[in-house]
């Protein structure tokens, strides 16, 4: 209501708006529903009934208590992870043994892989867990890992606290040498050796207290809770205690203050090494098949993720990164999951939007009886309809899952409707067993004619990508960008791919398409964009911000080609564009170029052409000077035009040109 002046208007005018709005005020804020934590799972020694009060919803049993309450009557809550890693990589283990023969066992791996480290050292992350994060990469290329301590001690470092701390950079520095390892008691070596002294699990901080204060394991972790959460009375008060215990054991005083504070500093950071473990093992794991099974683990990936188009067009990219061939769909080919064959991995027609598991499933067992679809009357005359309905027929085709059979894409939309009819009539005729000798004639008359593919050409460039984006989430054939690759080249100035490398703050000119365009109000009440740009090496998510708006707000369309001006967010962990300026592909050379230089051969230019080339240019007048580049059996020269026959180039005027004077005859500096 504070935002929105017209909504205002509308709840003093309309009684009934007014007393929808004095309802909804006070329902705001309480809880609209109750809420069951994915993982959660209470223990007790006794049925629950005889603790909590419980709730059921649906076949949910949960208790009506939060976390914290159930803590407080003495009960063991644990979470248990059901994690989409796990699955992945069974998946891969299953690709390896398909395909070479070897069997896995995660849990034998060696951990001291030299192909793995290398891999982690590179900080070649995408797809591994809990590793992905621009930040996490930049930290894998500073530490260097080269055992699996570094890589639990990386799980736990990677927060918030050690981040803004200097505990990572710390750690890091004594790691490699260039802080000295150092111990205000030789008694902390021990629990803090493995992480070159510096404190960063729960554990190394609770055996310090046990040992050298003489605490129990059980008030060591009670401090411990209570430095995460900041009871500085309870720490205060633990401070004598703790110091007193020390001295007991023949500890300078002095020197147990200073451990002591730096307990206090580094435990409000301690991390369990339980979880960091088991998290860090995993990500060695995930390492360990991208390092030494790559075509089978990205296979995997793409599997488990085939439902996040997103995911699935970053890891495609990867592939391509690591030169790992992806096919595209194929009725031919392709199975329910992303397989591996030949070195290749064959596209999984179930991340096709629109062909669920059960279609897949059927076209797969009728490609087990026949061998090979030859054509779309073919595949409706095997497949079960049922599963495999017309609609995702057409979805097929549209993403160019039956080019294999030669047929173009034009000519199997436009034979879809047939298709089905006649499949439906030839498997009718099978399950009843009719085949006279007319029918027999029939059919074989109608197999002939649907052998022959319909004259027609392929659908135009323009479209068969737009199909492939509806179908897909991507483009498979190419890409809409491909043809702006000259004005790609001579403009833009970084590529998604690579604007890690461009420094925090400098303006970056990206050429894009416009995706996911959406507007949202700041907490000022003013109105900005958010979207996603995509060019030929990847996506990254962008704002434009209310100050640029308004500027930018005629060129927010959607699948759209344009050149962006803007900068990378330096508060945003992942890379984030904050665009200033929005240049439509087509206004590129008249925003960015200096010249244009027209080159021809004197001997096959009369003066009816040199007229011509004069008209086109004043069609374009602007700022842009012209040079003449002139040559004939004596040699050549350059000429600049008047000042009256400067241009503003466009893609037009370049076509006319190219269309007077032949391929080759014109470029925009």
């Amino acid at each position: 209501l504070q935002a929105e002046p017209e909504l205002k208007e509308m709840v003093r005018k309309d009684a009934q708006i007014k007393r929808l709005f004095e309802i909804s005020q006070k329902l705001e804020g309480l809880n609209r529903h109750s809420s069951i934590h994915a993982a959660g799972v209470v223990m007790a020694d006794k049925p629950l009934t005889e603790y909590i009060p419980l709730y059921k919803n649906g076949d949910d049993v949960t208790s009506q208590y939060p976390m914290k309450p159930l803590e407080d009557v003495g009960l063991v809550k644990m979470d248990f992870l059901g994690l989409r890693t796990l699955t992945q990589l069974e998946k891969a283990v299953e690709l390896v043994r398909r395909n070479h023969g070897v069997d896995i066992d995660m849990a034998t791996i060696p951990l001291d892989d030299v192909k793995t480290f290398e891999l982690l050292q590179r900080a070649e992350t995408k797809g591994l867990f809990q590793v992905e994060s621009s930040g996490f990469r930049e930290m894998l290329l500073r530490l260097k890992p080269d055992c699996i301590g570094d890589i639990i001690a990386c799980v736990a470092l990677y927060r918030p606290g050690p981040l803004g701390s200097g505990v990572v950079d710390d750690f890091i520095n004594r790691k490699h040498g260039r802080r000295k390892v150092a111990y205000l008691h030789p008694a902390m070596e021990a629990p803090l050796k493995e992480s070159y002294g510096v404190m960063i699990y729960q554990g190394q901080i609770m055996q310090i207290s046990n040992q050298m204060a003489g605490f129990s394991m059980a008030d060591a972790l009670t401090l411990i809770k209570a430095i995460g959460k900041k009871k500085q009375a309870f720490i205060e008060g633990k401070r004598g205690e703790f110091i007193k215990g020390c001295v007991k054991n023949r500890i300078p005083k002095n020197i147990a203050e200073e451990i002591y504070e730096q307990i206090v500093y580094f435990g409000g950071y301690g991390f369990n090494k339980g979880h960091s473990t088991a998290y860090g093992i995993l990500t060695y794991r995930t390492a360990y098949m991208k390092a030494n099974y790559p075509t089978e683990f990205m296979a995997a990936l793409l599997t488990t993720e085939s439902g996040n188009t997103d995911k699935v067009v970053d890891y495609i990219s990867e592939c391509e990164r690591m030169s790992i061939e992806v096919e595209p769909p194929d009725v031919n080919a392709g199975e329910v999951d992303f397989t591996v064959k030949d070195g290749r991995i064959v596209f999984g027609l179930y991340a096709i939007k629109g062909v669920g598991v059960k279609a897949v499933e059927g076209i797969a067992k009728a490609r087990e009886k026949v061998g090979r679809f030859e054509h779309v009357y073919h595949f409706c005359e095997n497949v079960d309809l049922h599963a495999v309905n017309k609609a995702a027929i057409e979805t097929l085709a549209k993403c160019g899952a039956f080019d294999s059979t030669g047929w173009n894409r034009a000519q199997v939309l436009a034979c879809i409707d047939g298709a089905v009819q006649a499949g439906s009539r030839t498997q009718e005729d099978r399950r009843s067993g009719q085949m006279s000798f007319f029918g027999d004639f029939n059919q074989e008359a109608e197999n002939d004619t649907a052998a022959h593919a319909p004259n027609l050409p392929d659908i135009d460039e323009a479209l068969k990508l737009k199909l492939e984006k509806e179908t897909l989430g991507f483009y498979v054939s190419s890409h809409p960008l491909a043809r702006h690759k000259e004005e790609l080249g001579r403009y833009a100035t970084a590529r998604i791919a690579e604007l890690e490398n461009v420094p925090k703050g400098e303006e970056a000119i990206l050429g894009c398409l416009l995706h996911g365009i959406k507007y949202k109000m700041t907490r000022n009440g003013n109105k900005m964009a958010q979207l996603t740009v995509e060019d030929l090496t990847g996506k990254v998510r962008a704002l434009v911000f209310p100050k640029n708006l308004e500027k930018c707000l005629g060129n927010l369309v959607e699948d759209m080609a344009v050149f962006l001006k803007a900068t990378v967010d330096d508060k945003s962990e992942e890379p984030c564009l904050l665009i200033s300026e929005i240049i439509p592909m087509r206004w590129a050379h008249a925003k960015f170029a200096s010249c244009v230089e027209v080159s021809f051969d004197t001997k096959k230019v009369d003066e009816d052409v040199l007229m011509e080339l004069r008209d086109i240019c004043g069609s374009y007048a602007g700022r842009c000077p012209v040079y003449l580049h002139c040559r004939d059996d004596a040699g050549a020269m350059t000429i600049r035009v008047g000042r009256r026959s400067f241009v503003t180039p466009s893609p037009e005027m370049i076509d006319k040109i190219k269309s007077l004077l032949g391929e080759g005859s014109i470029l925009v500096r």
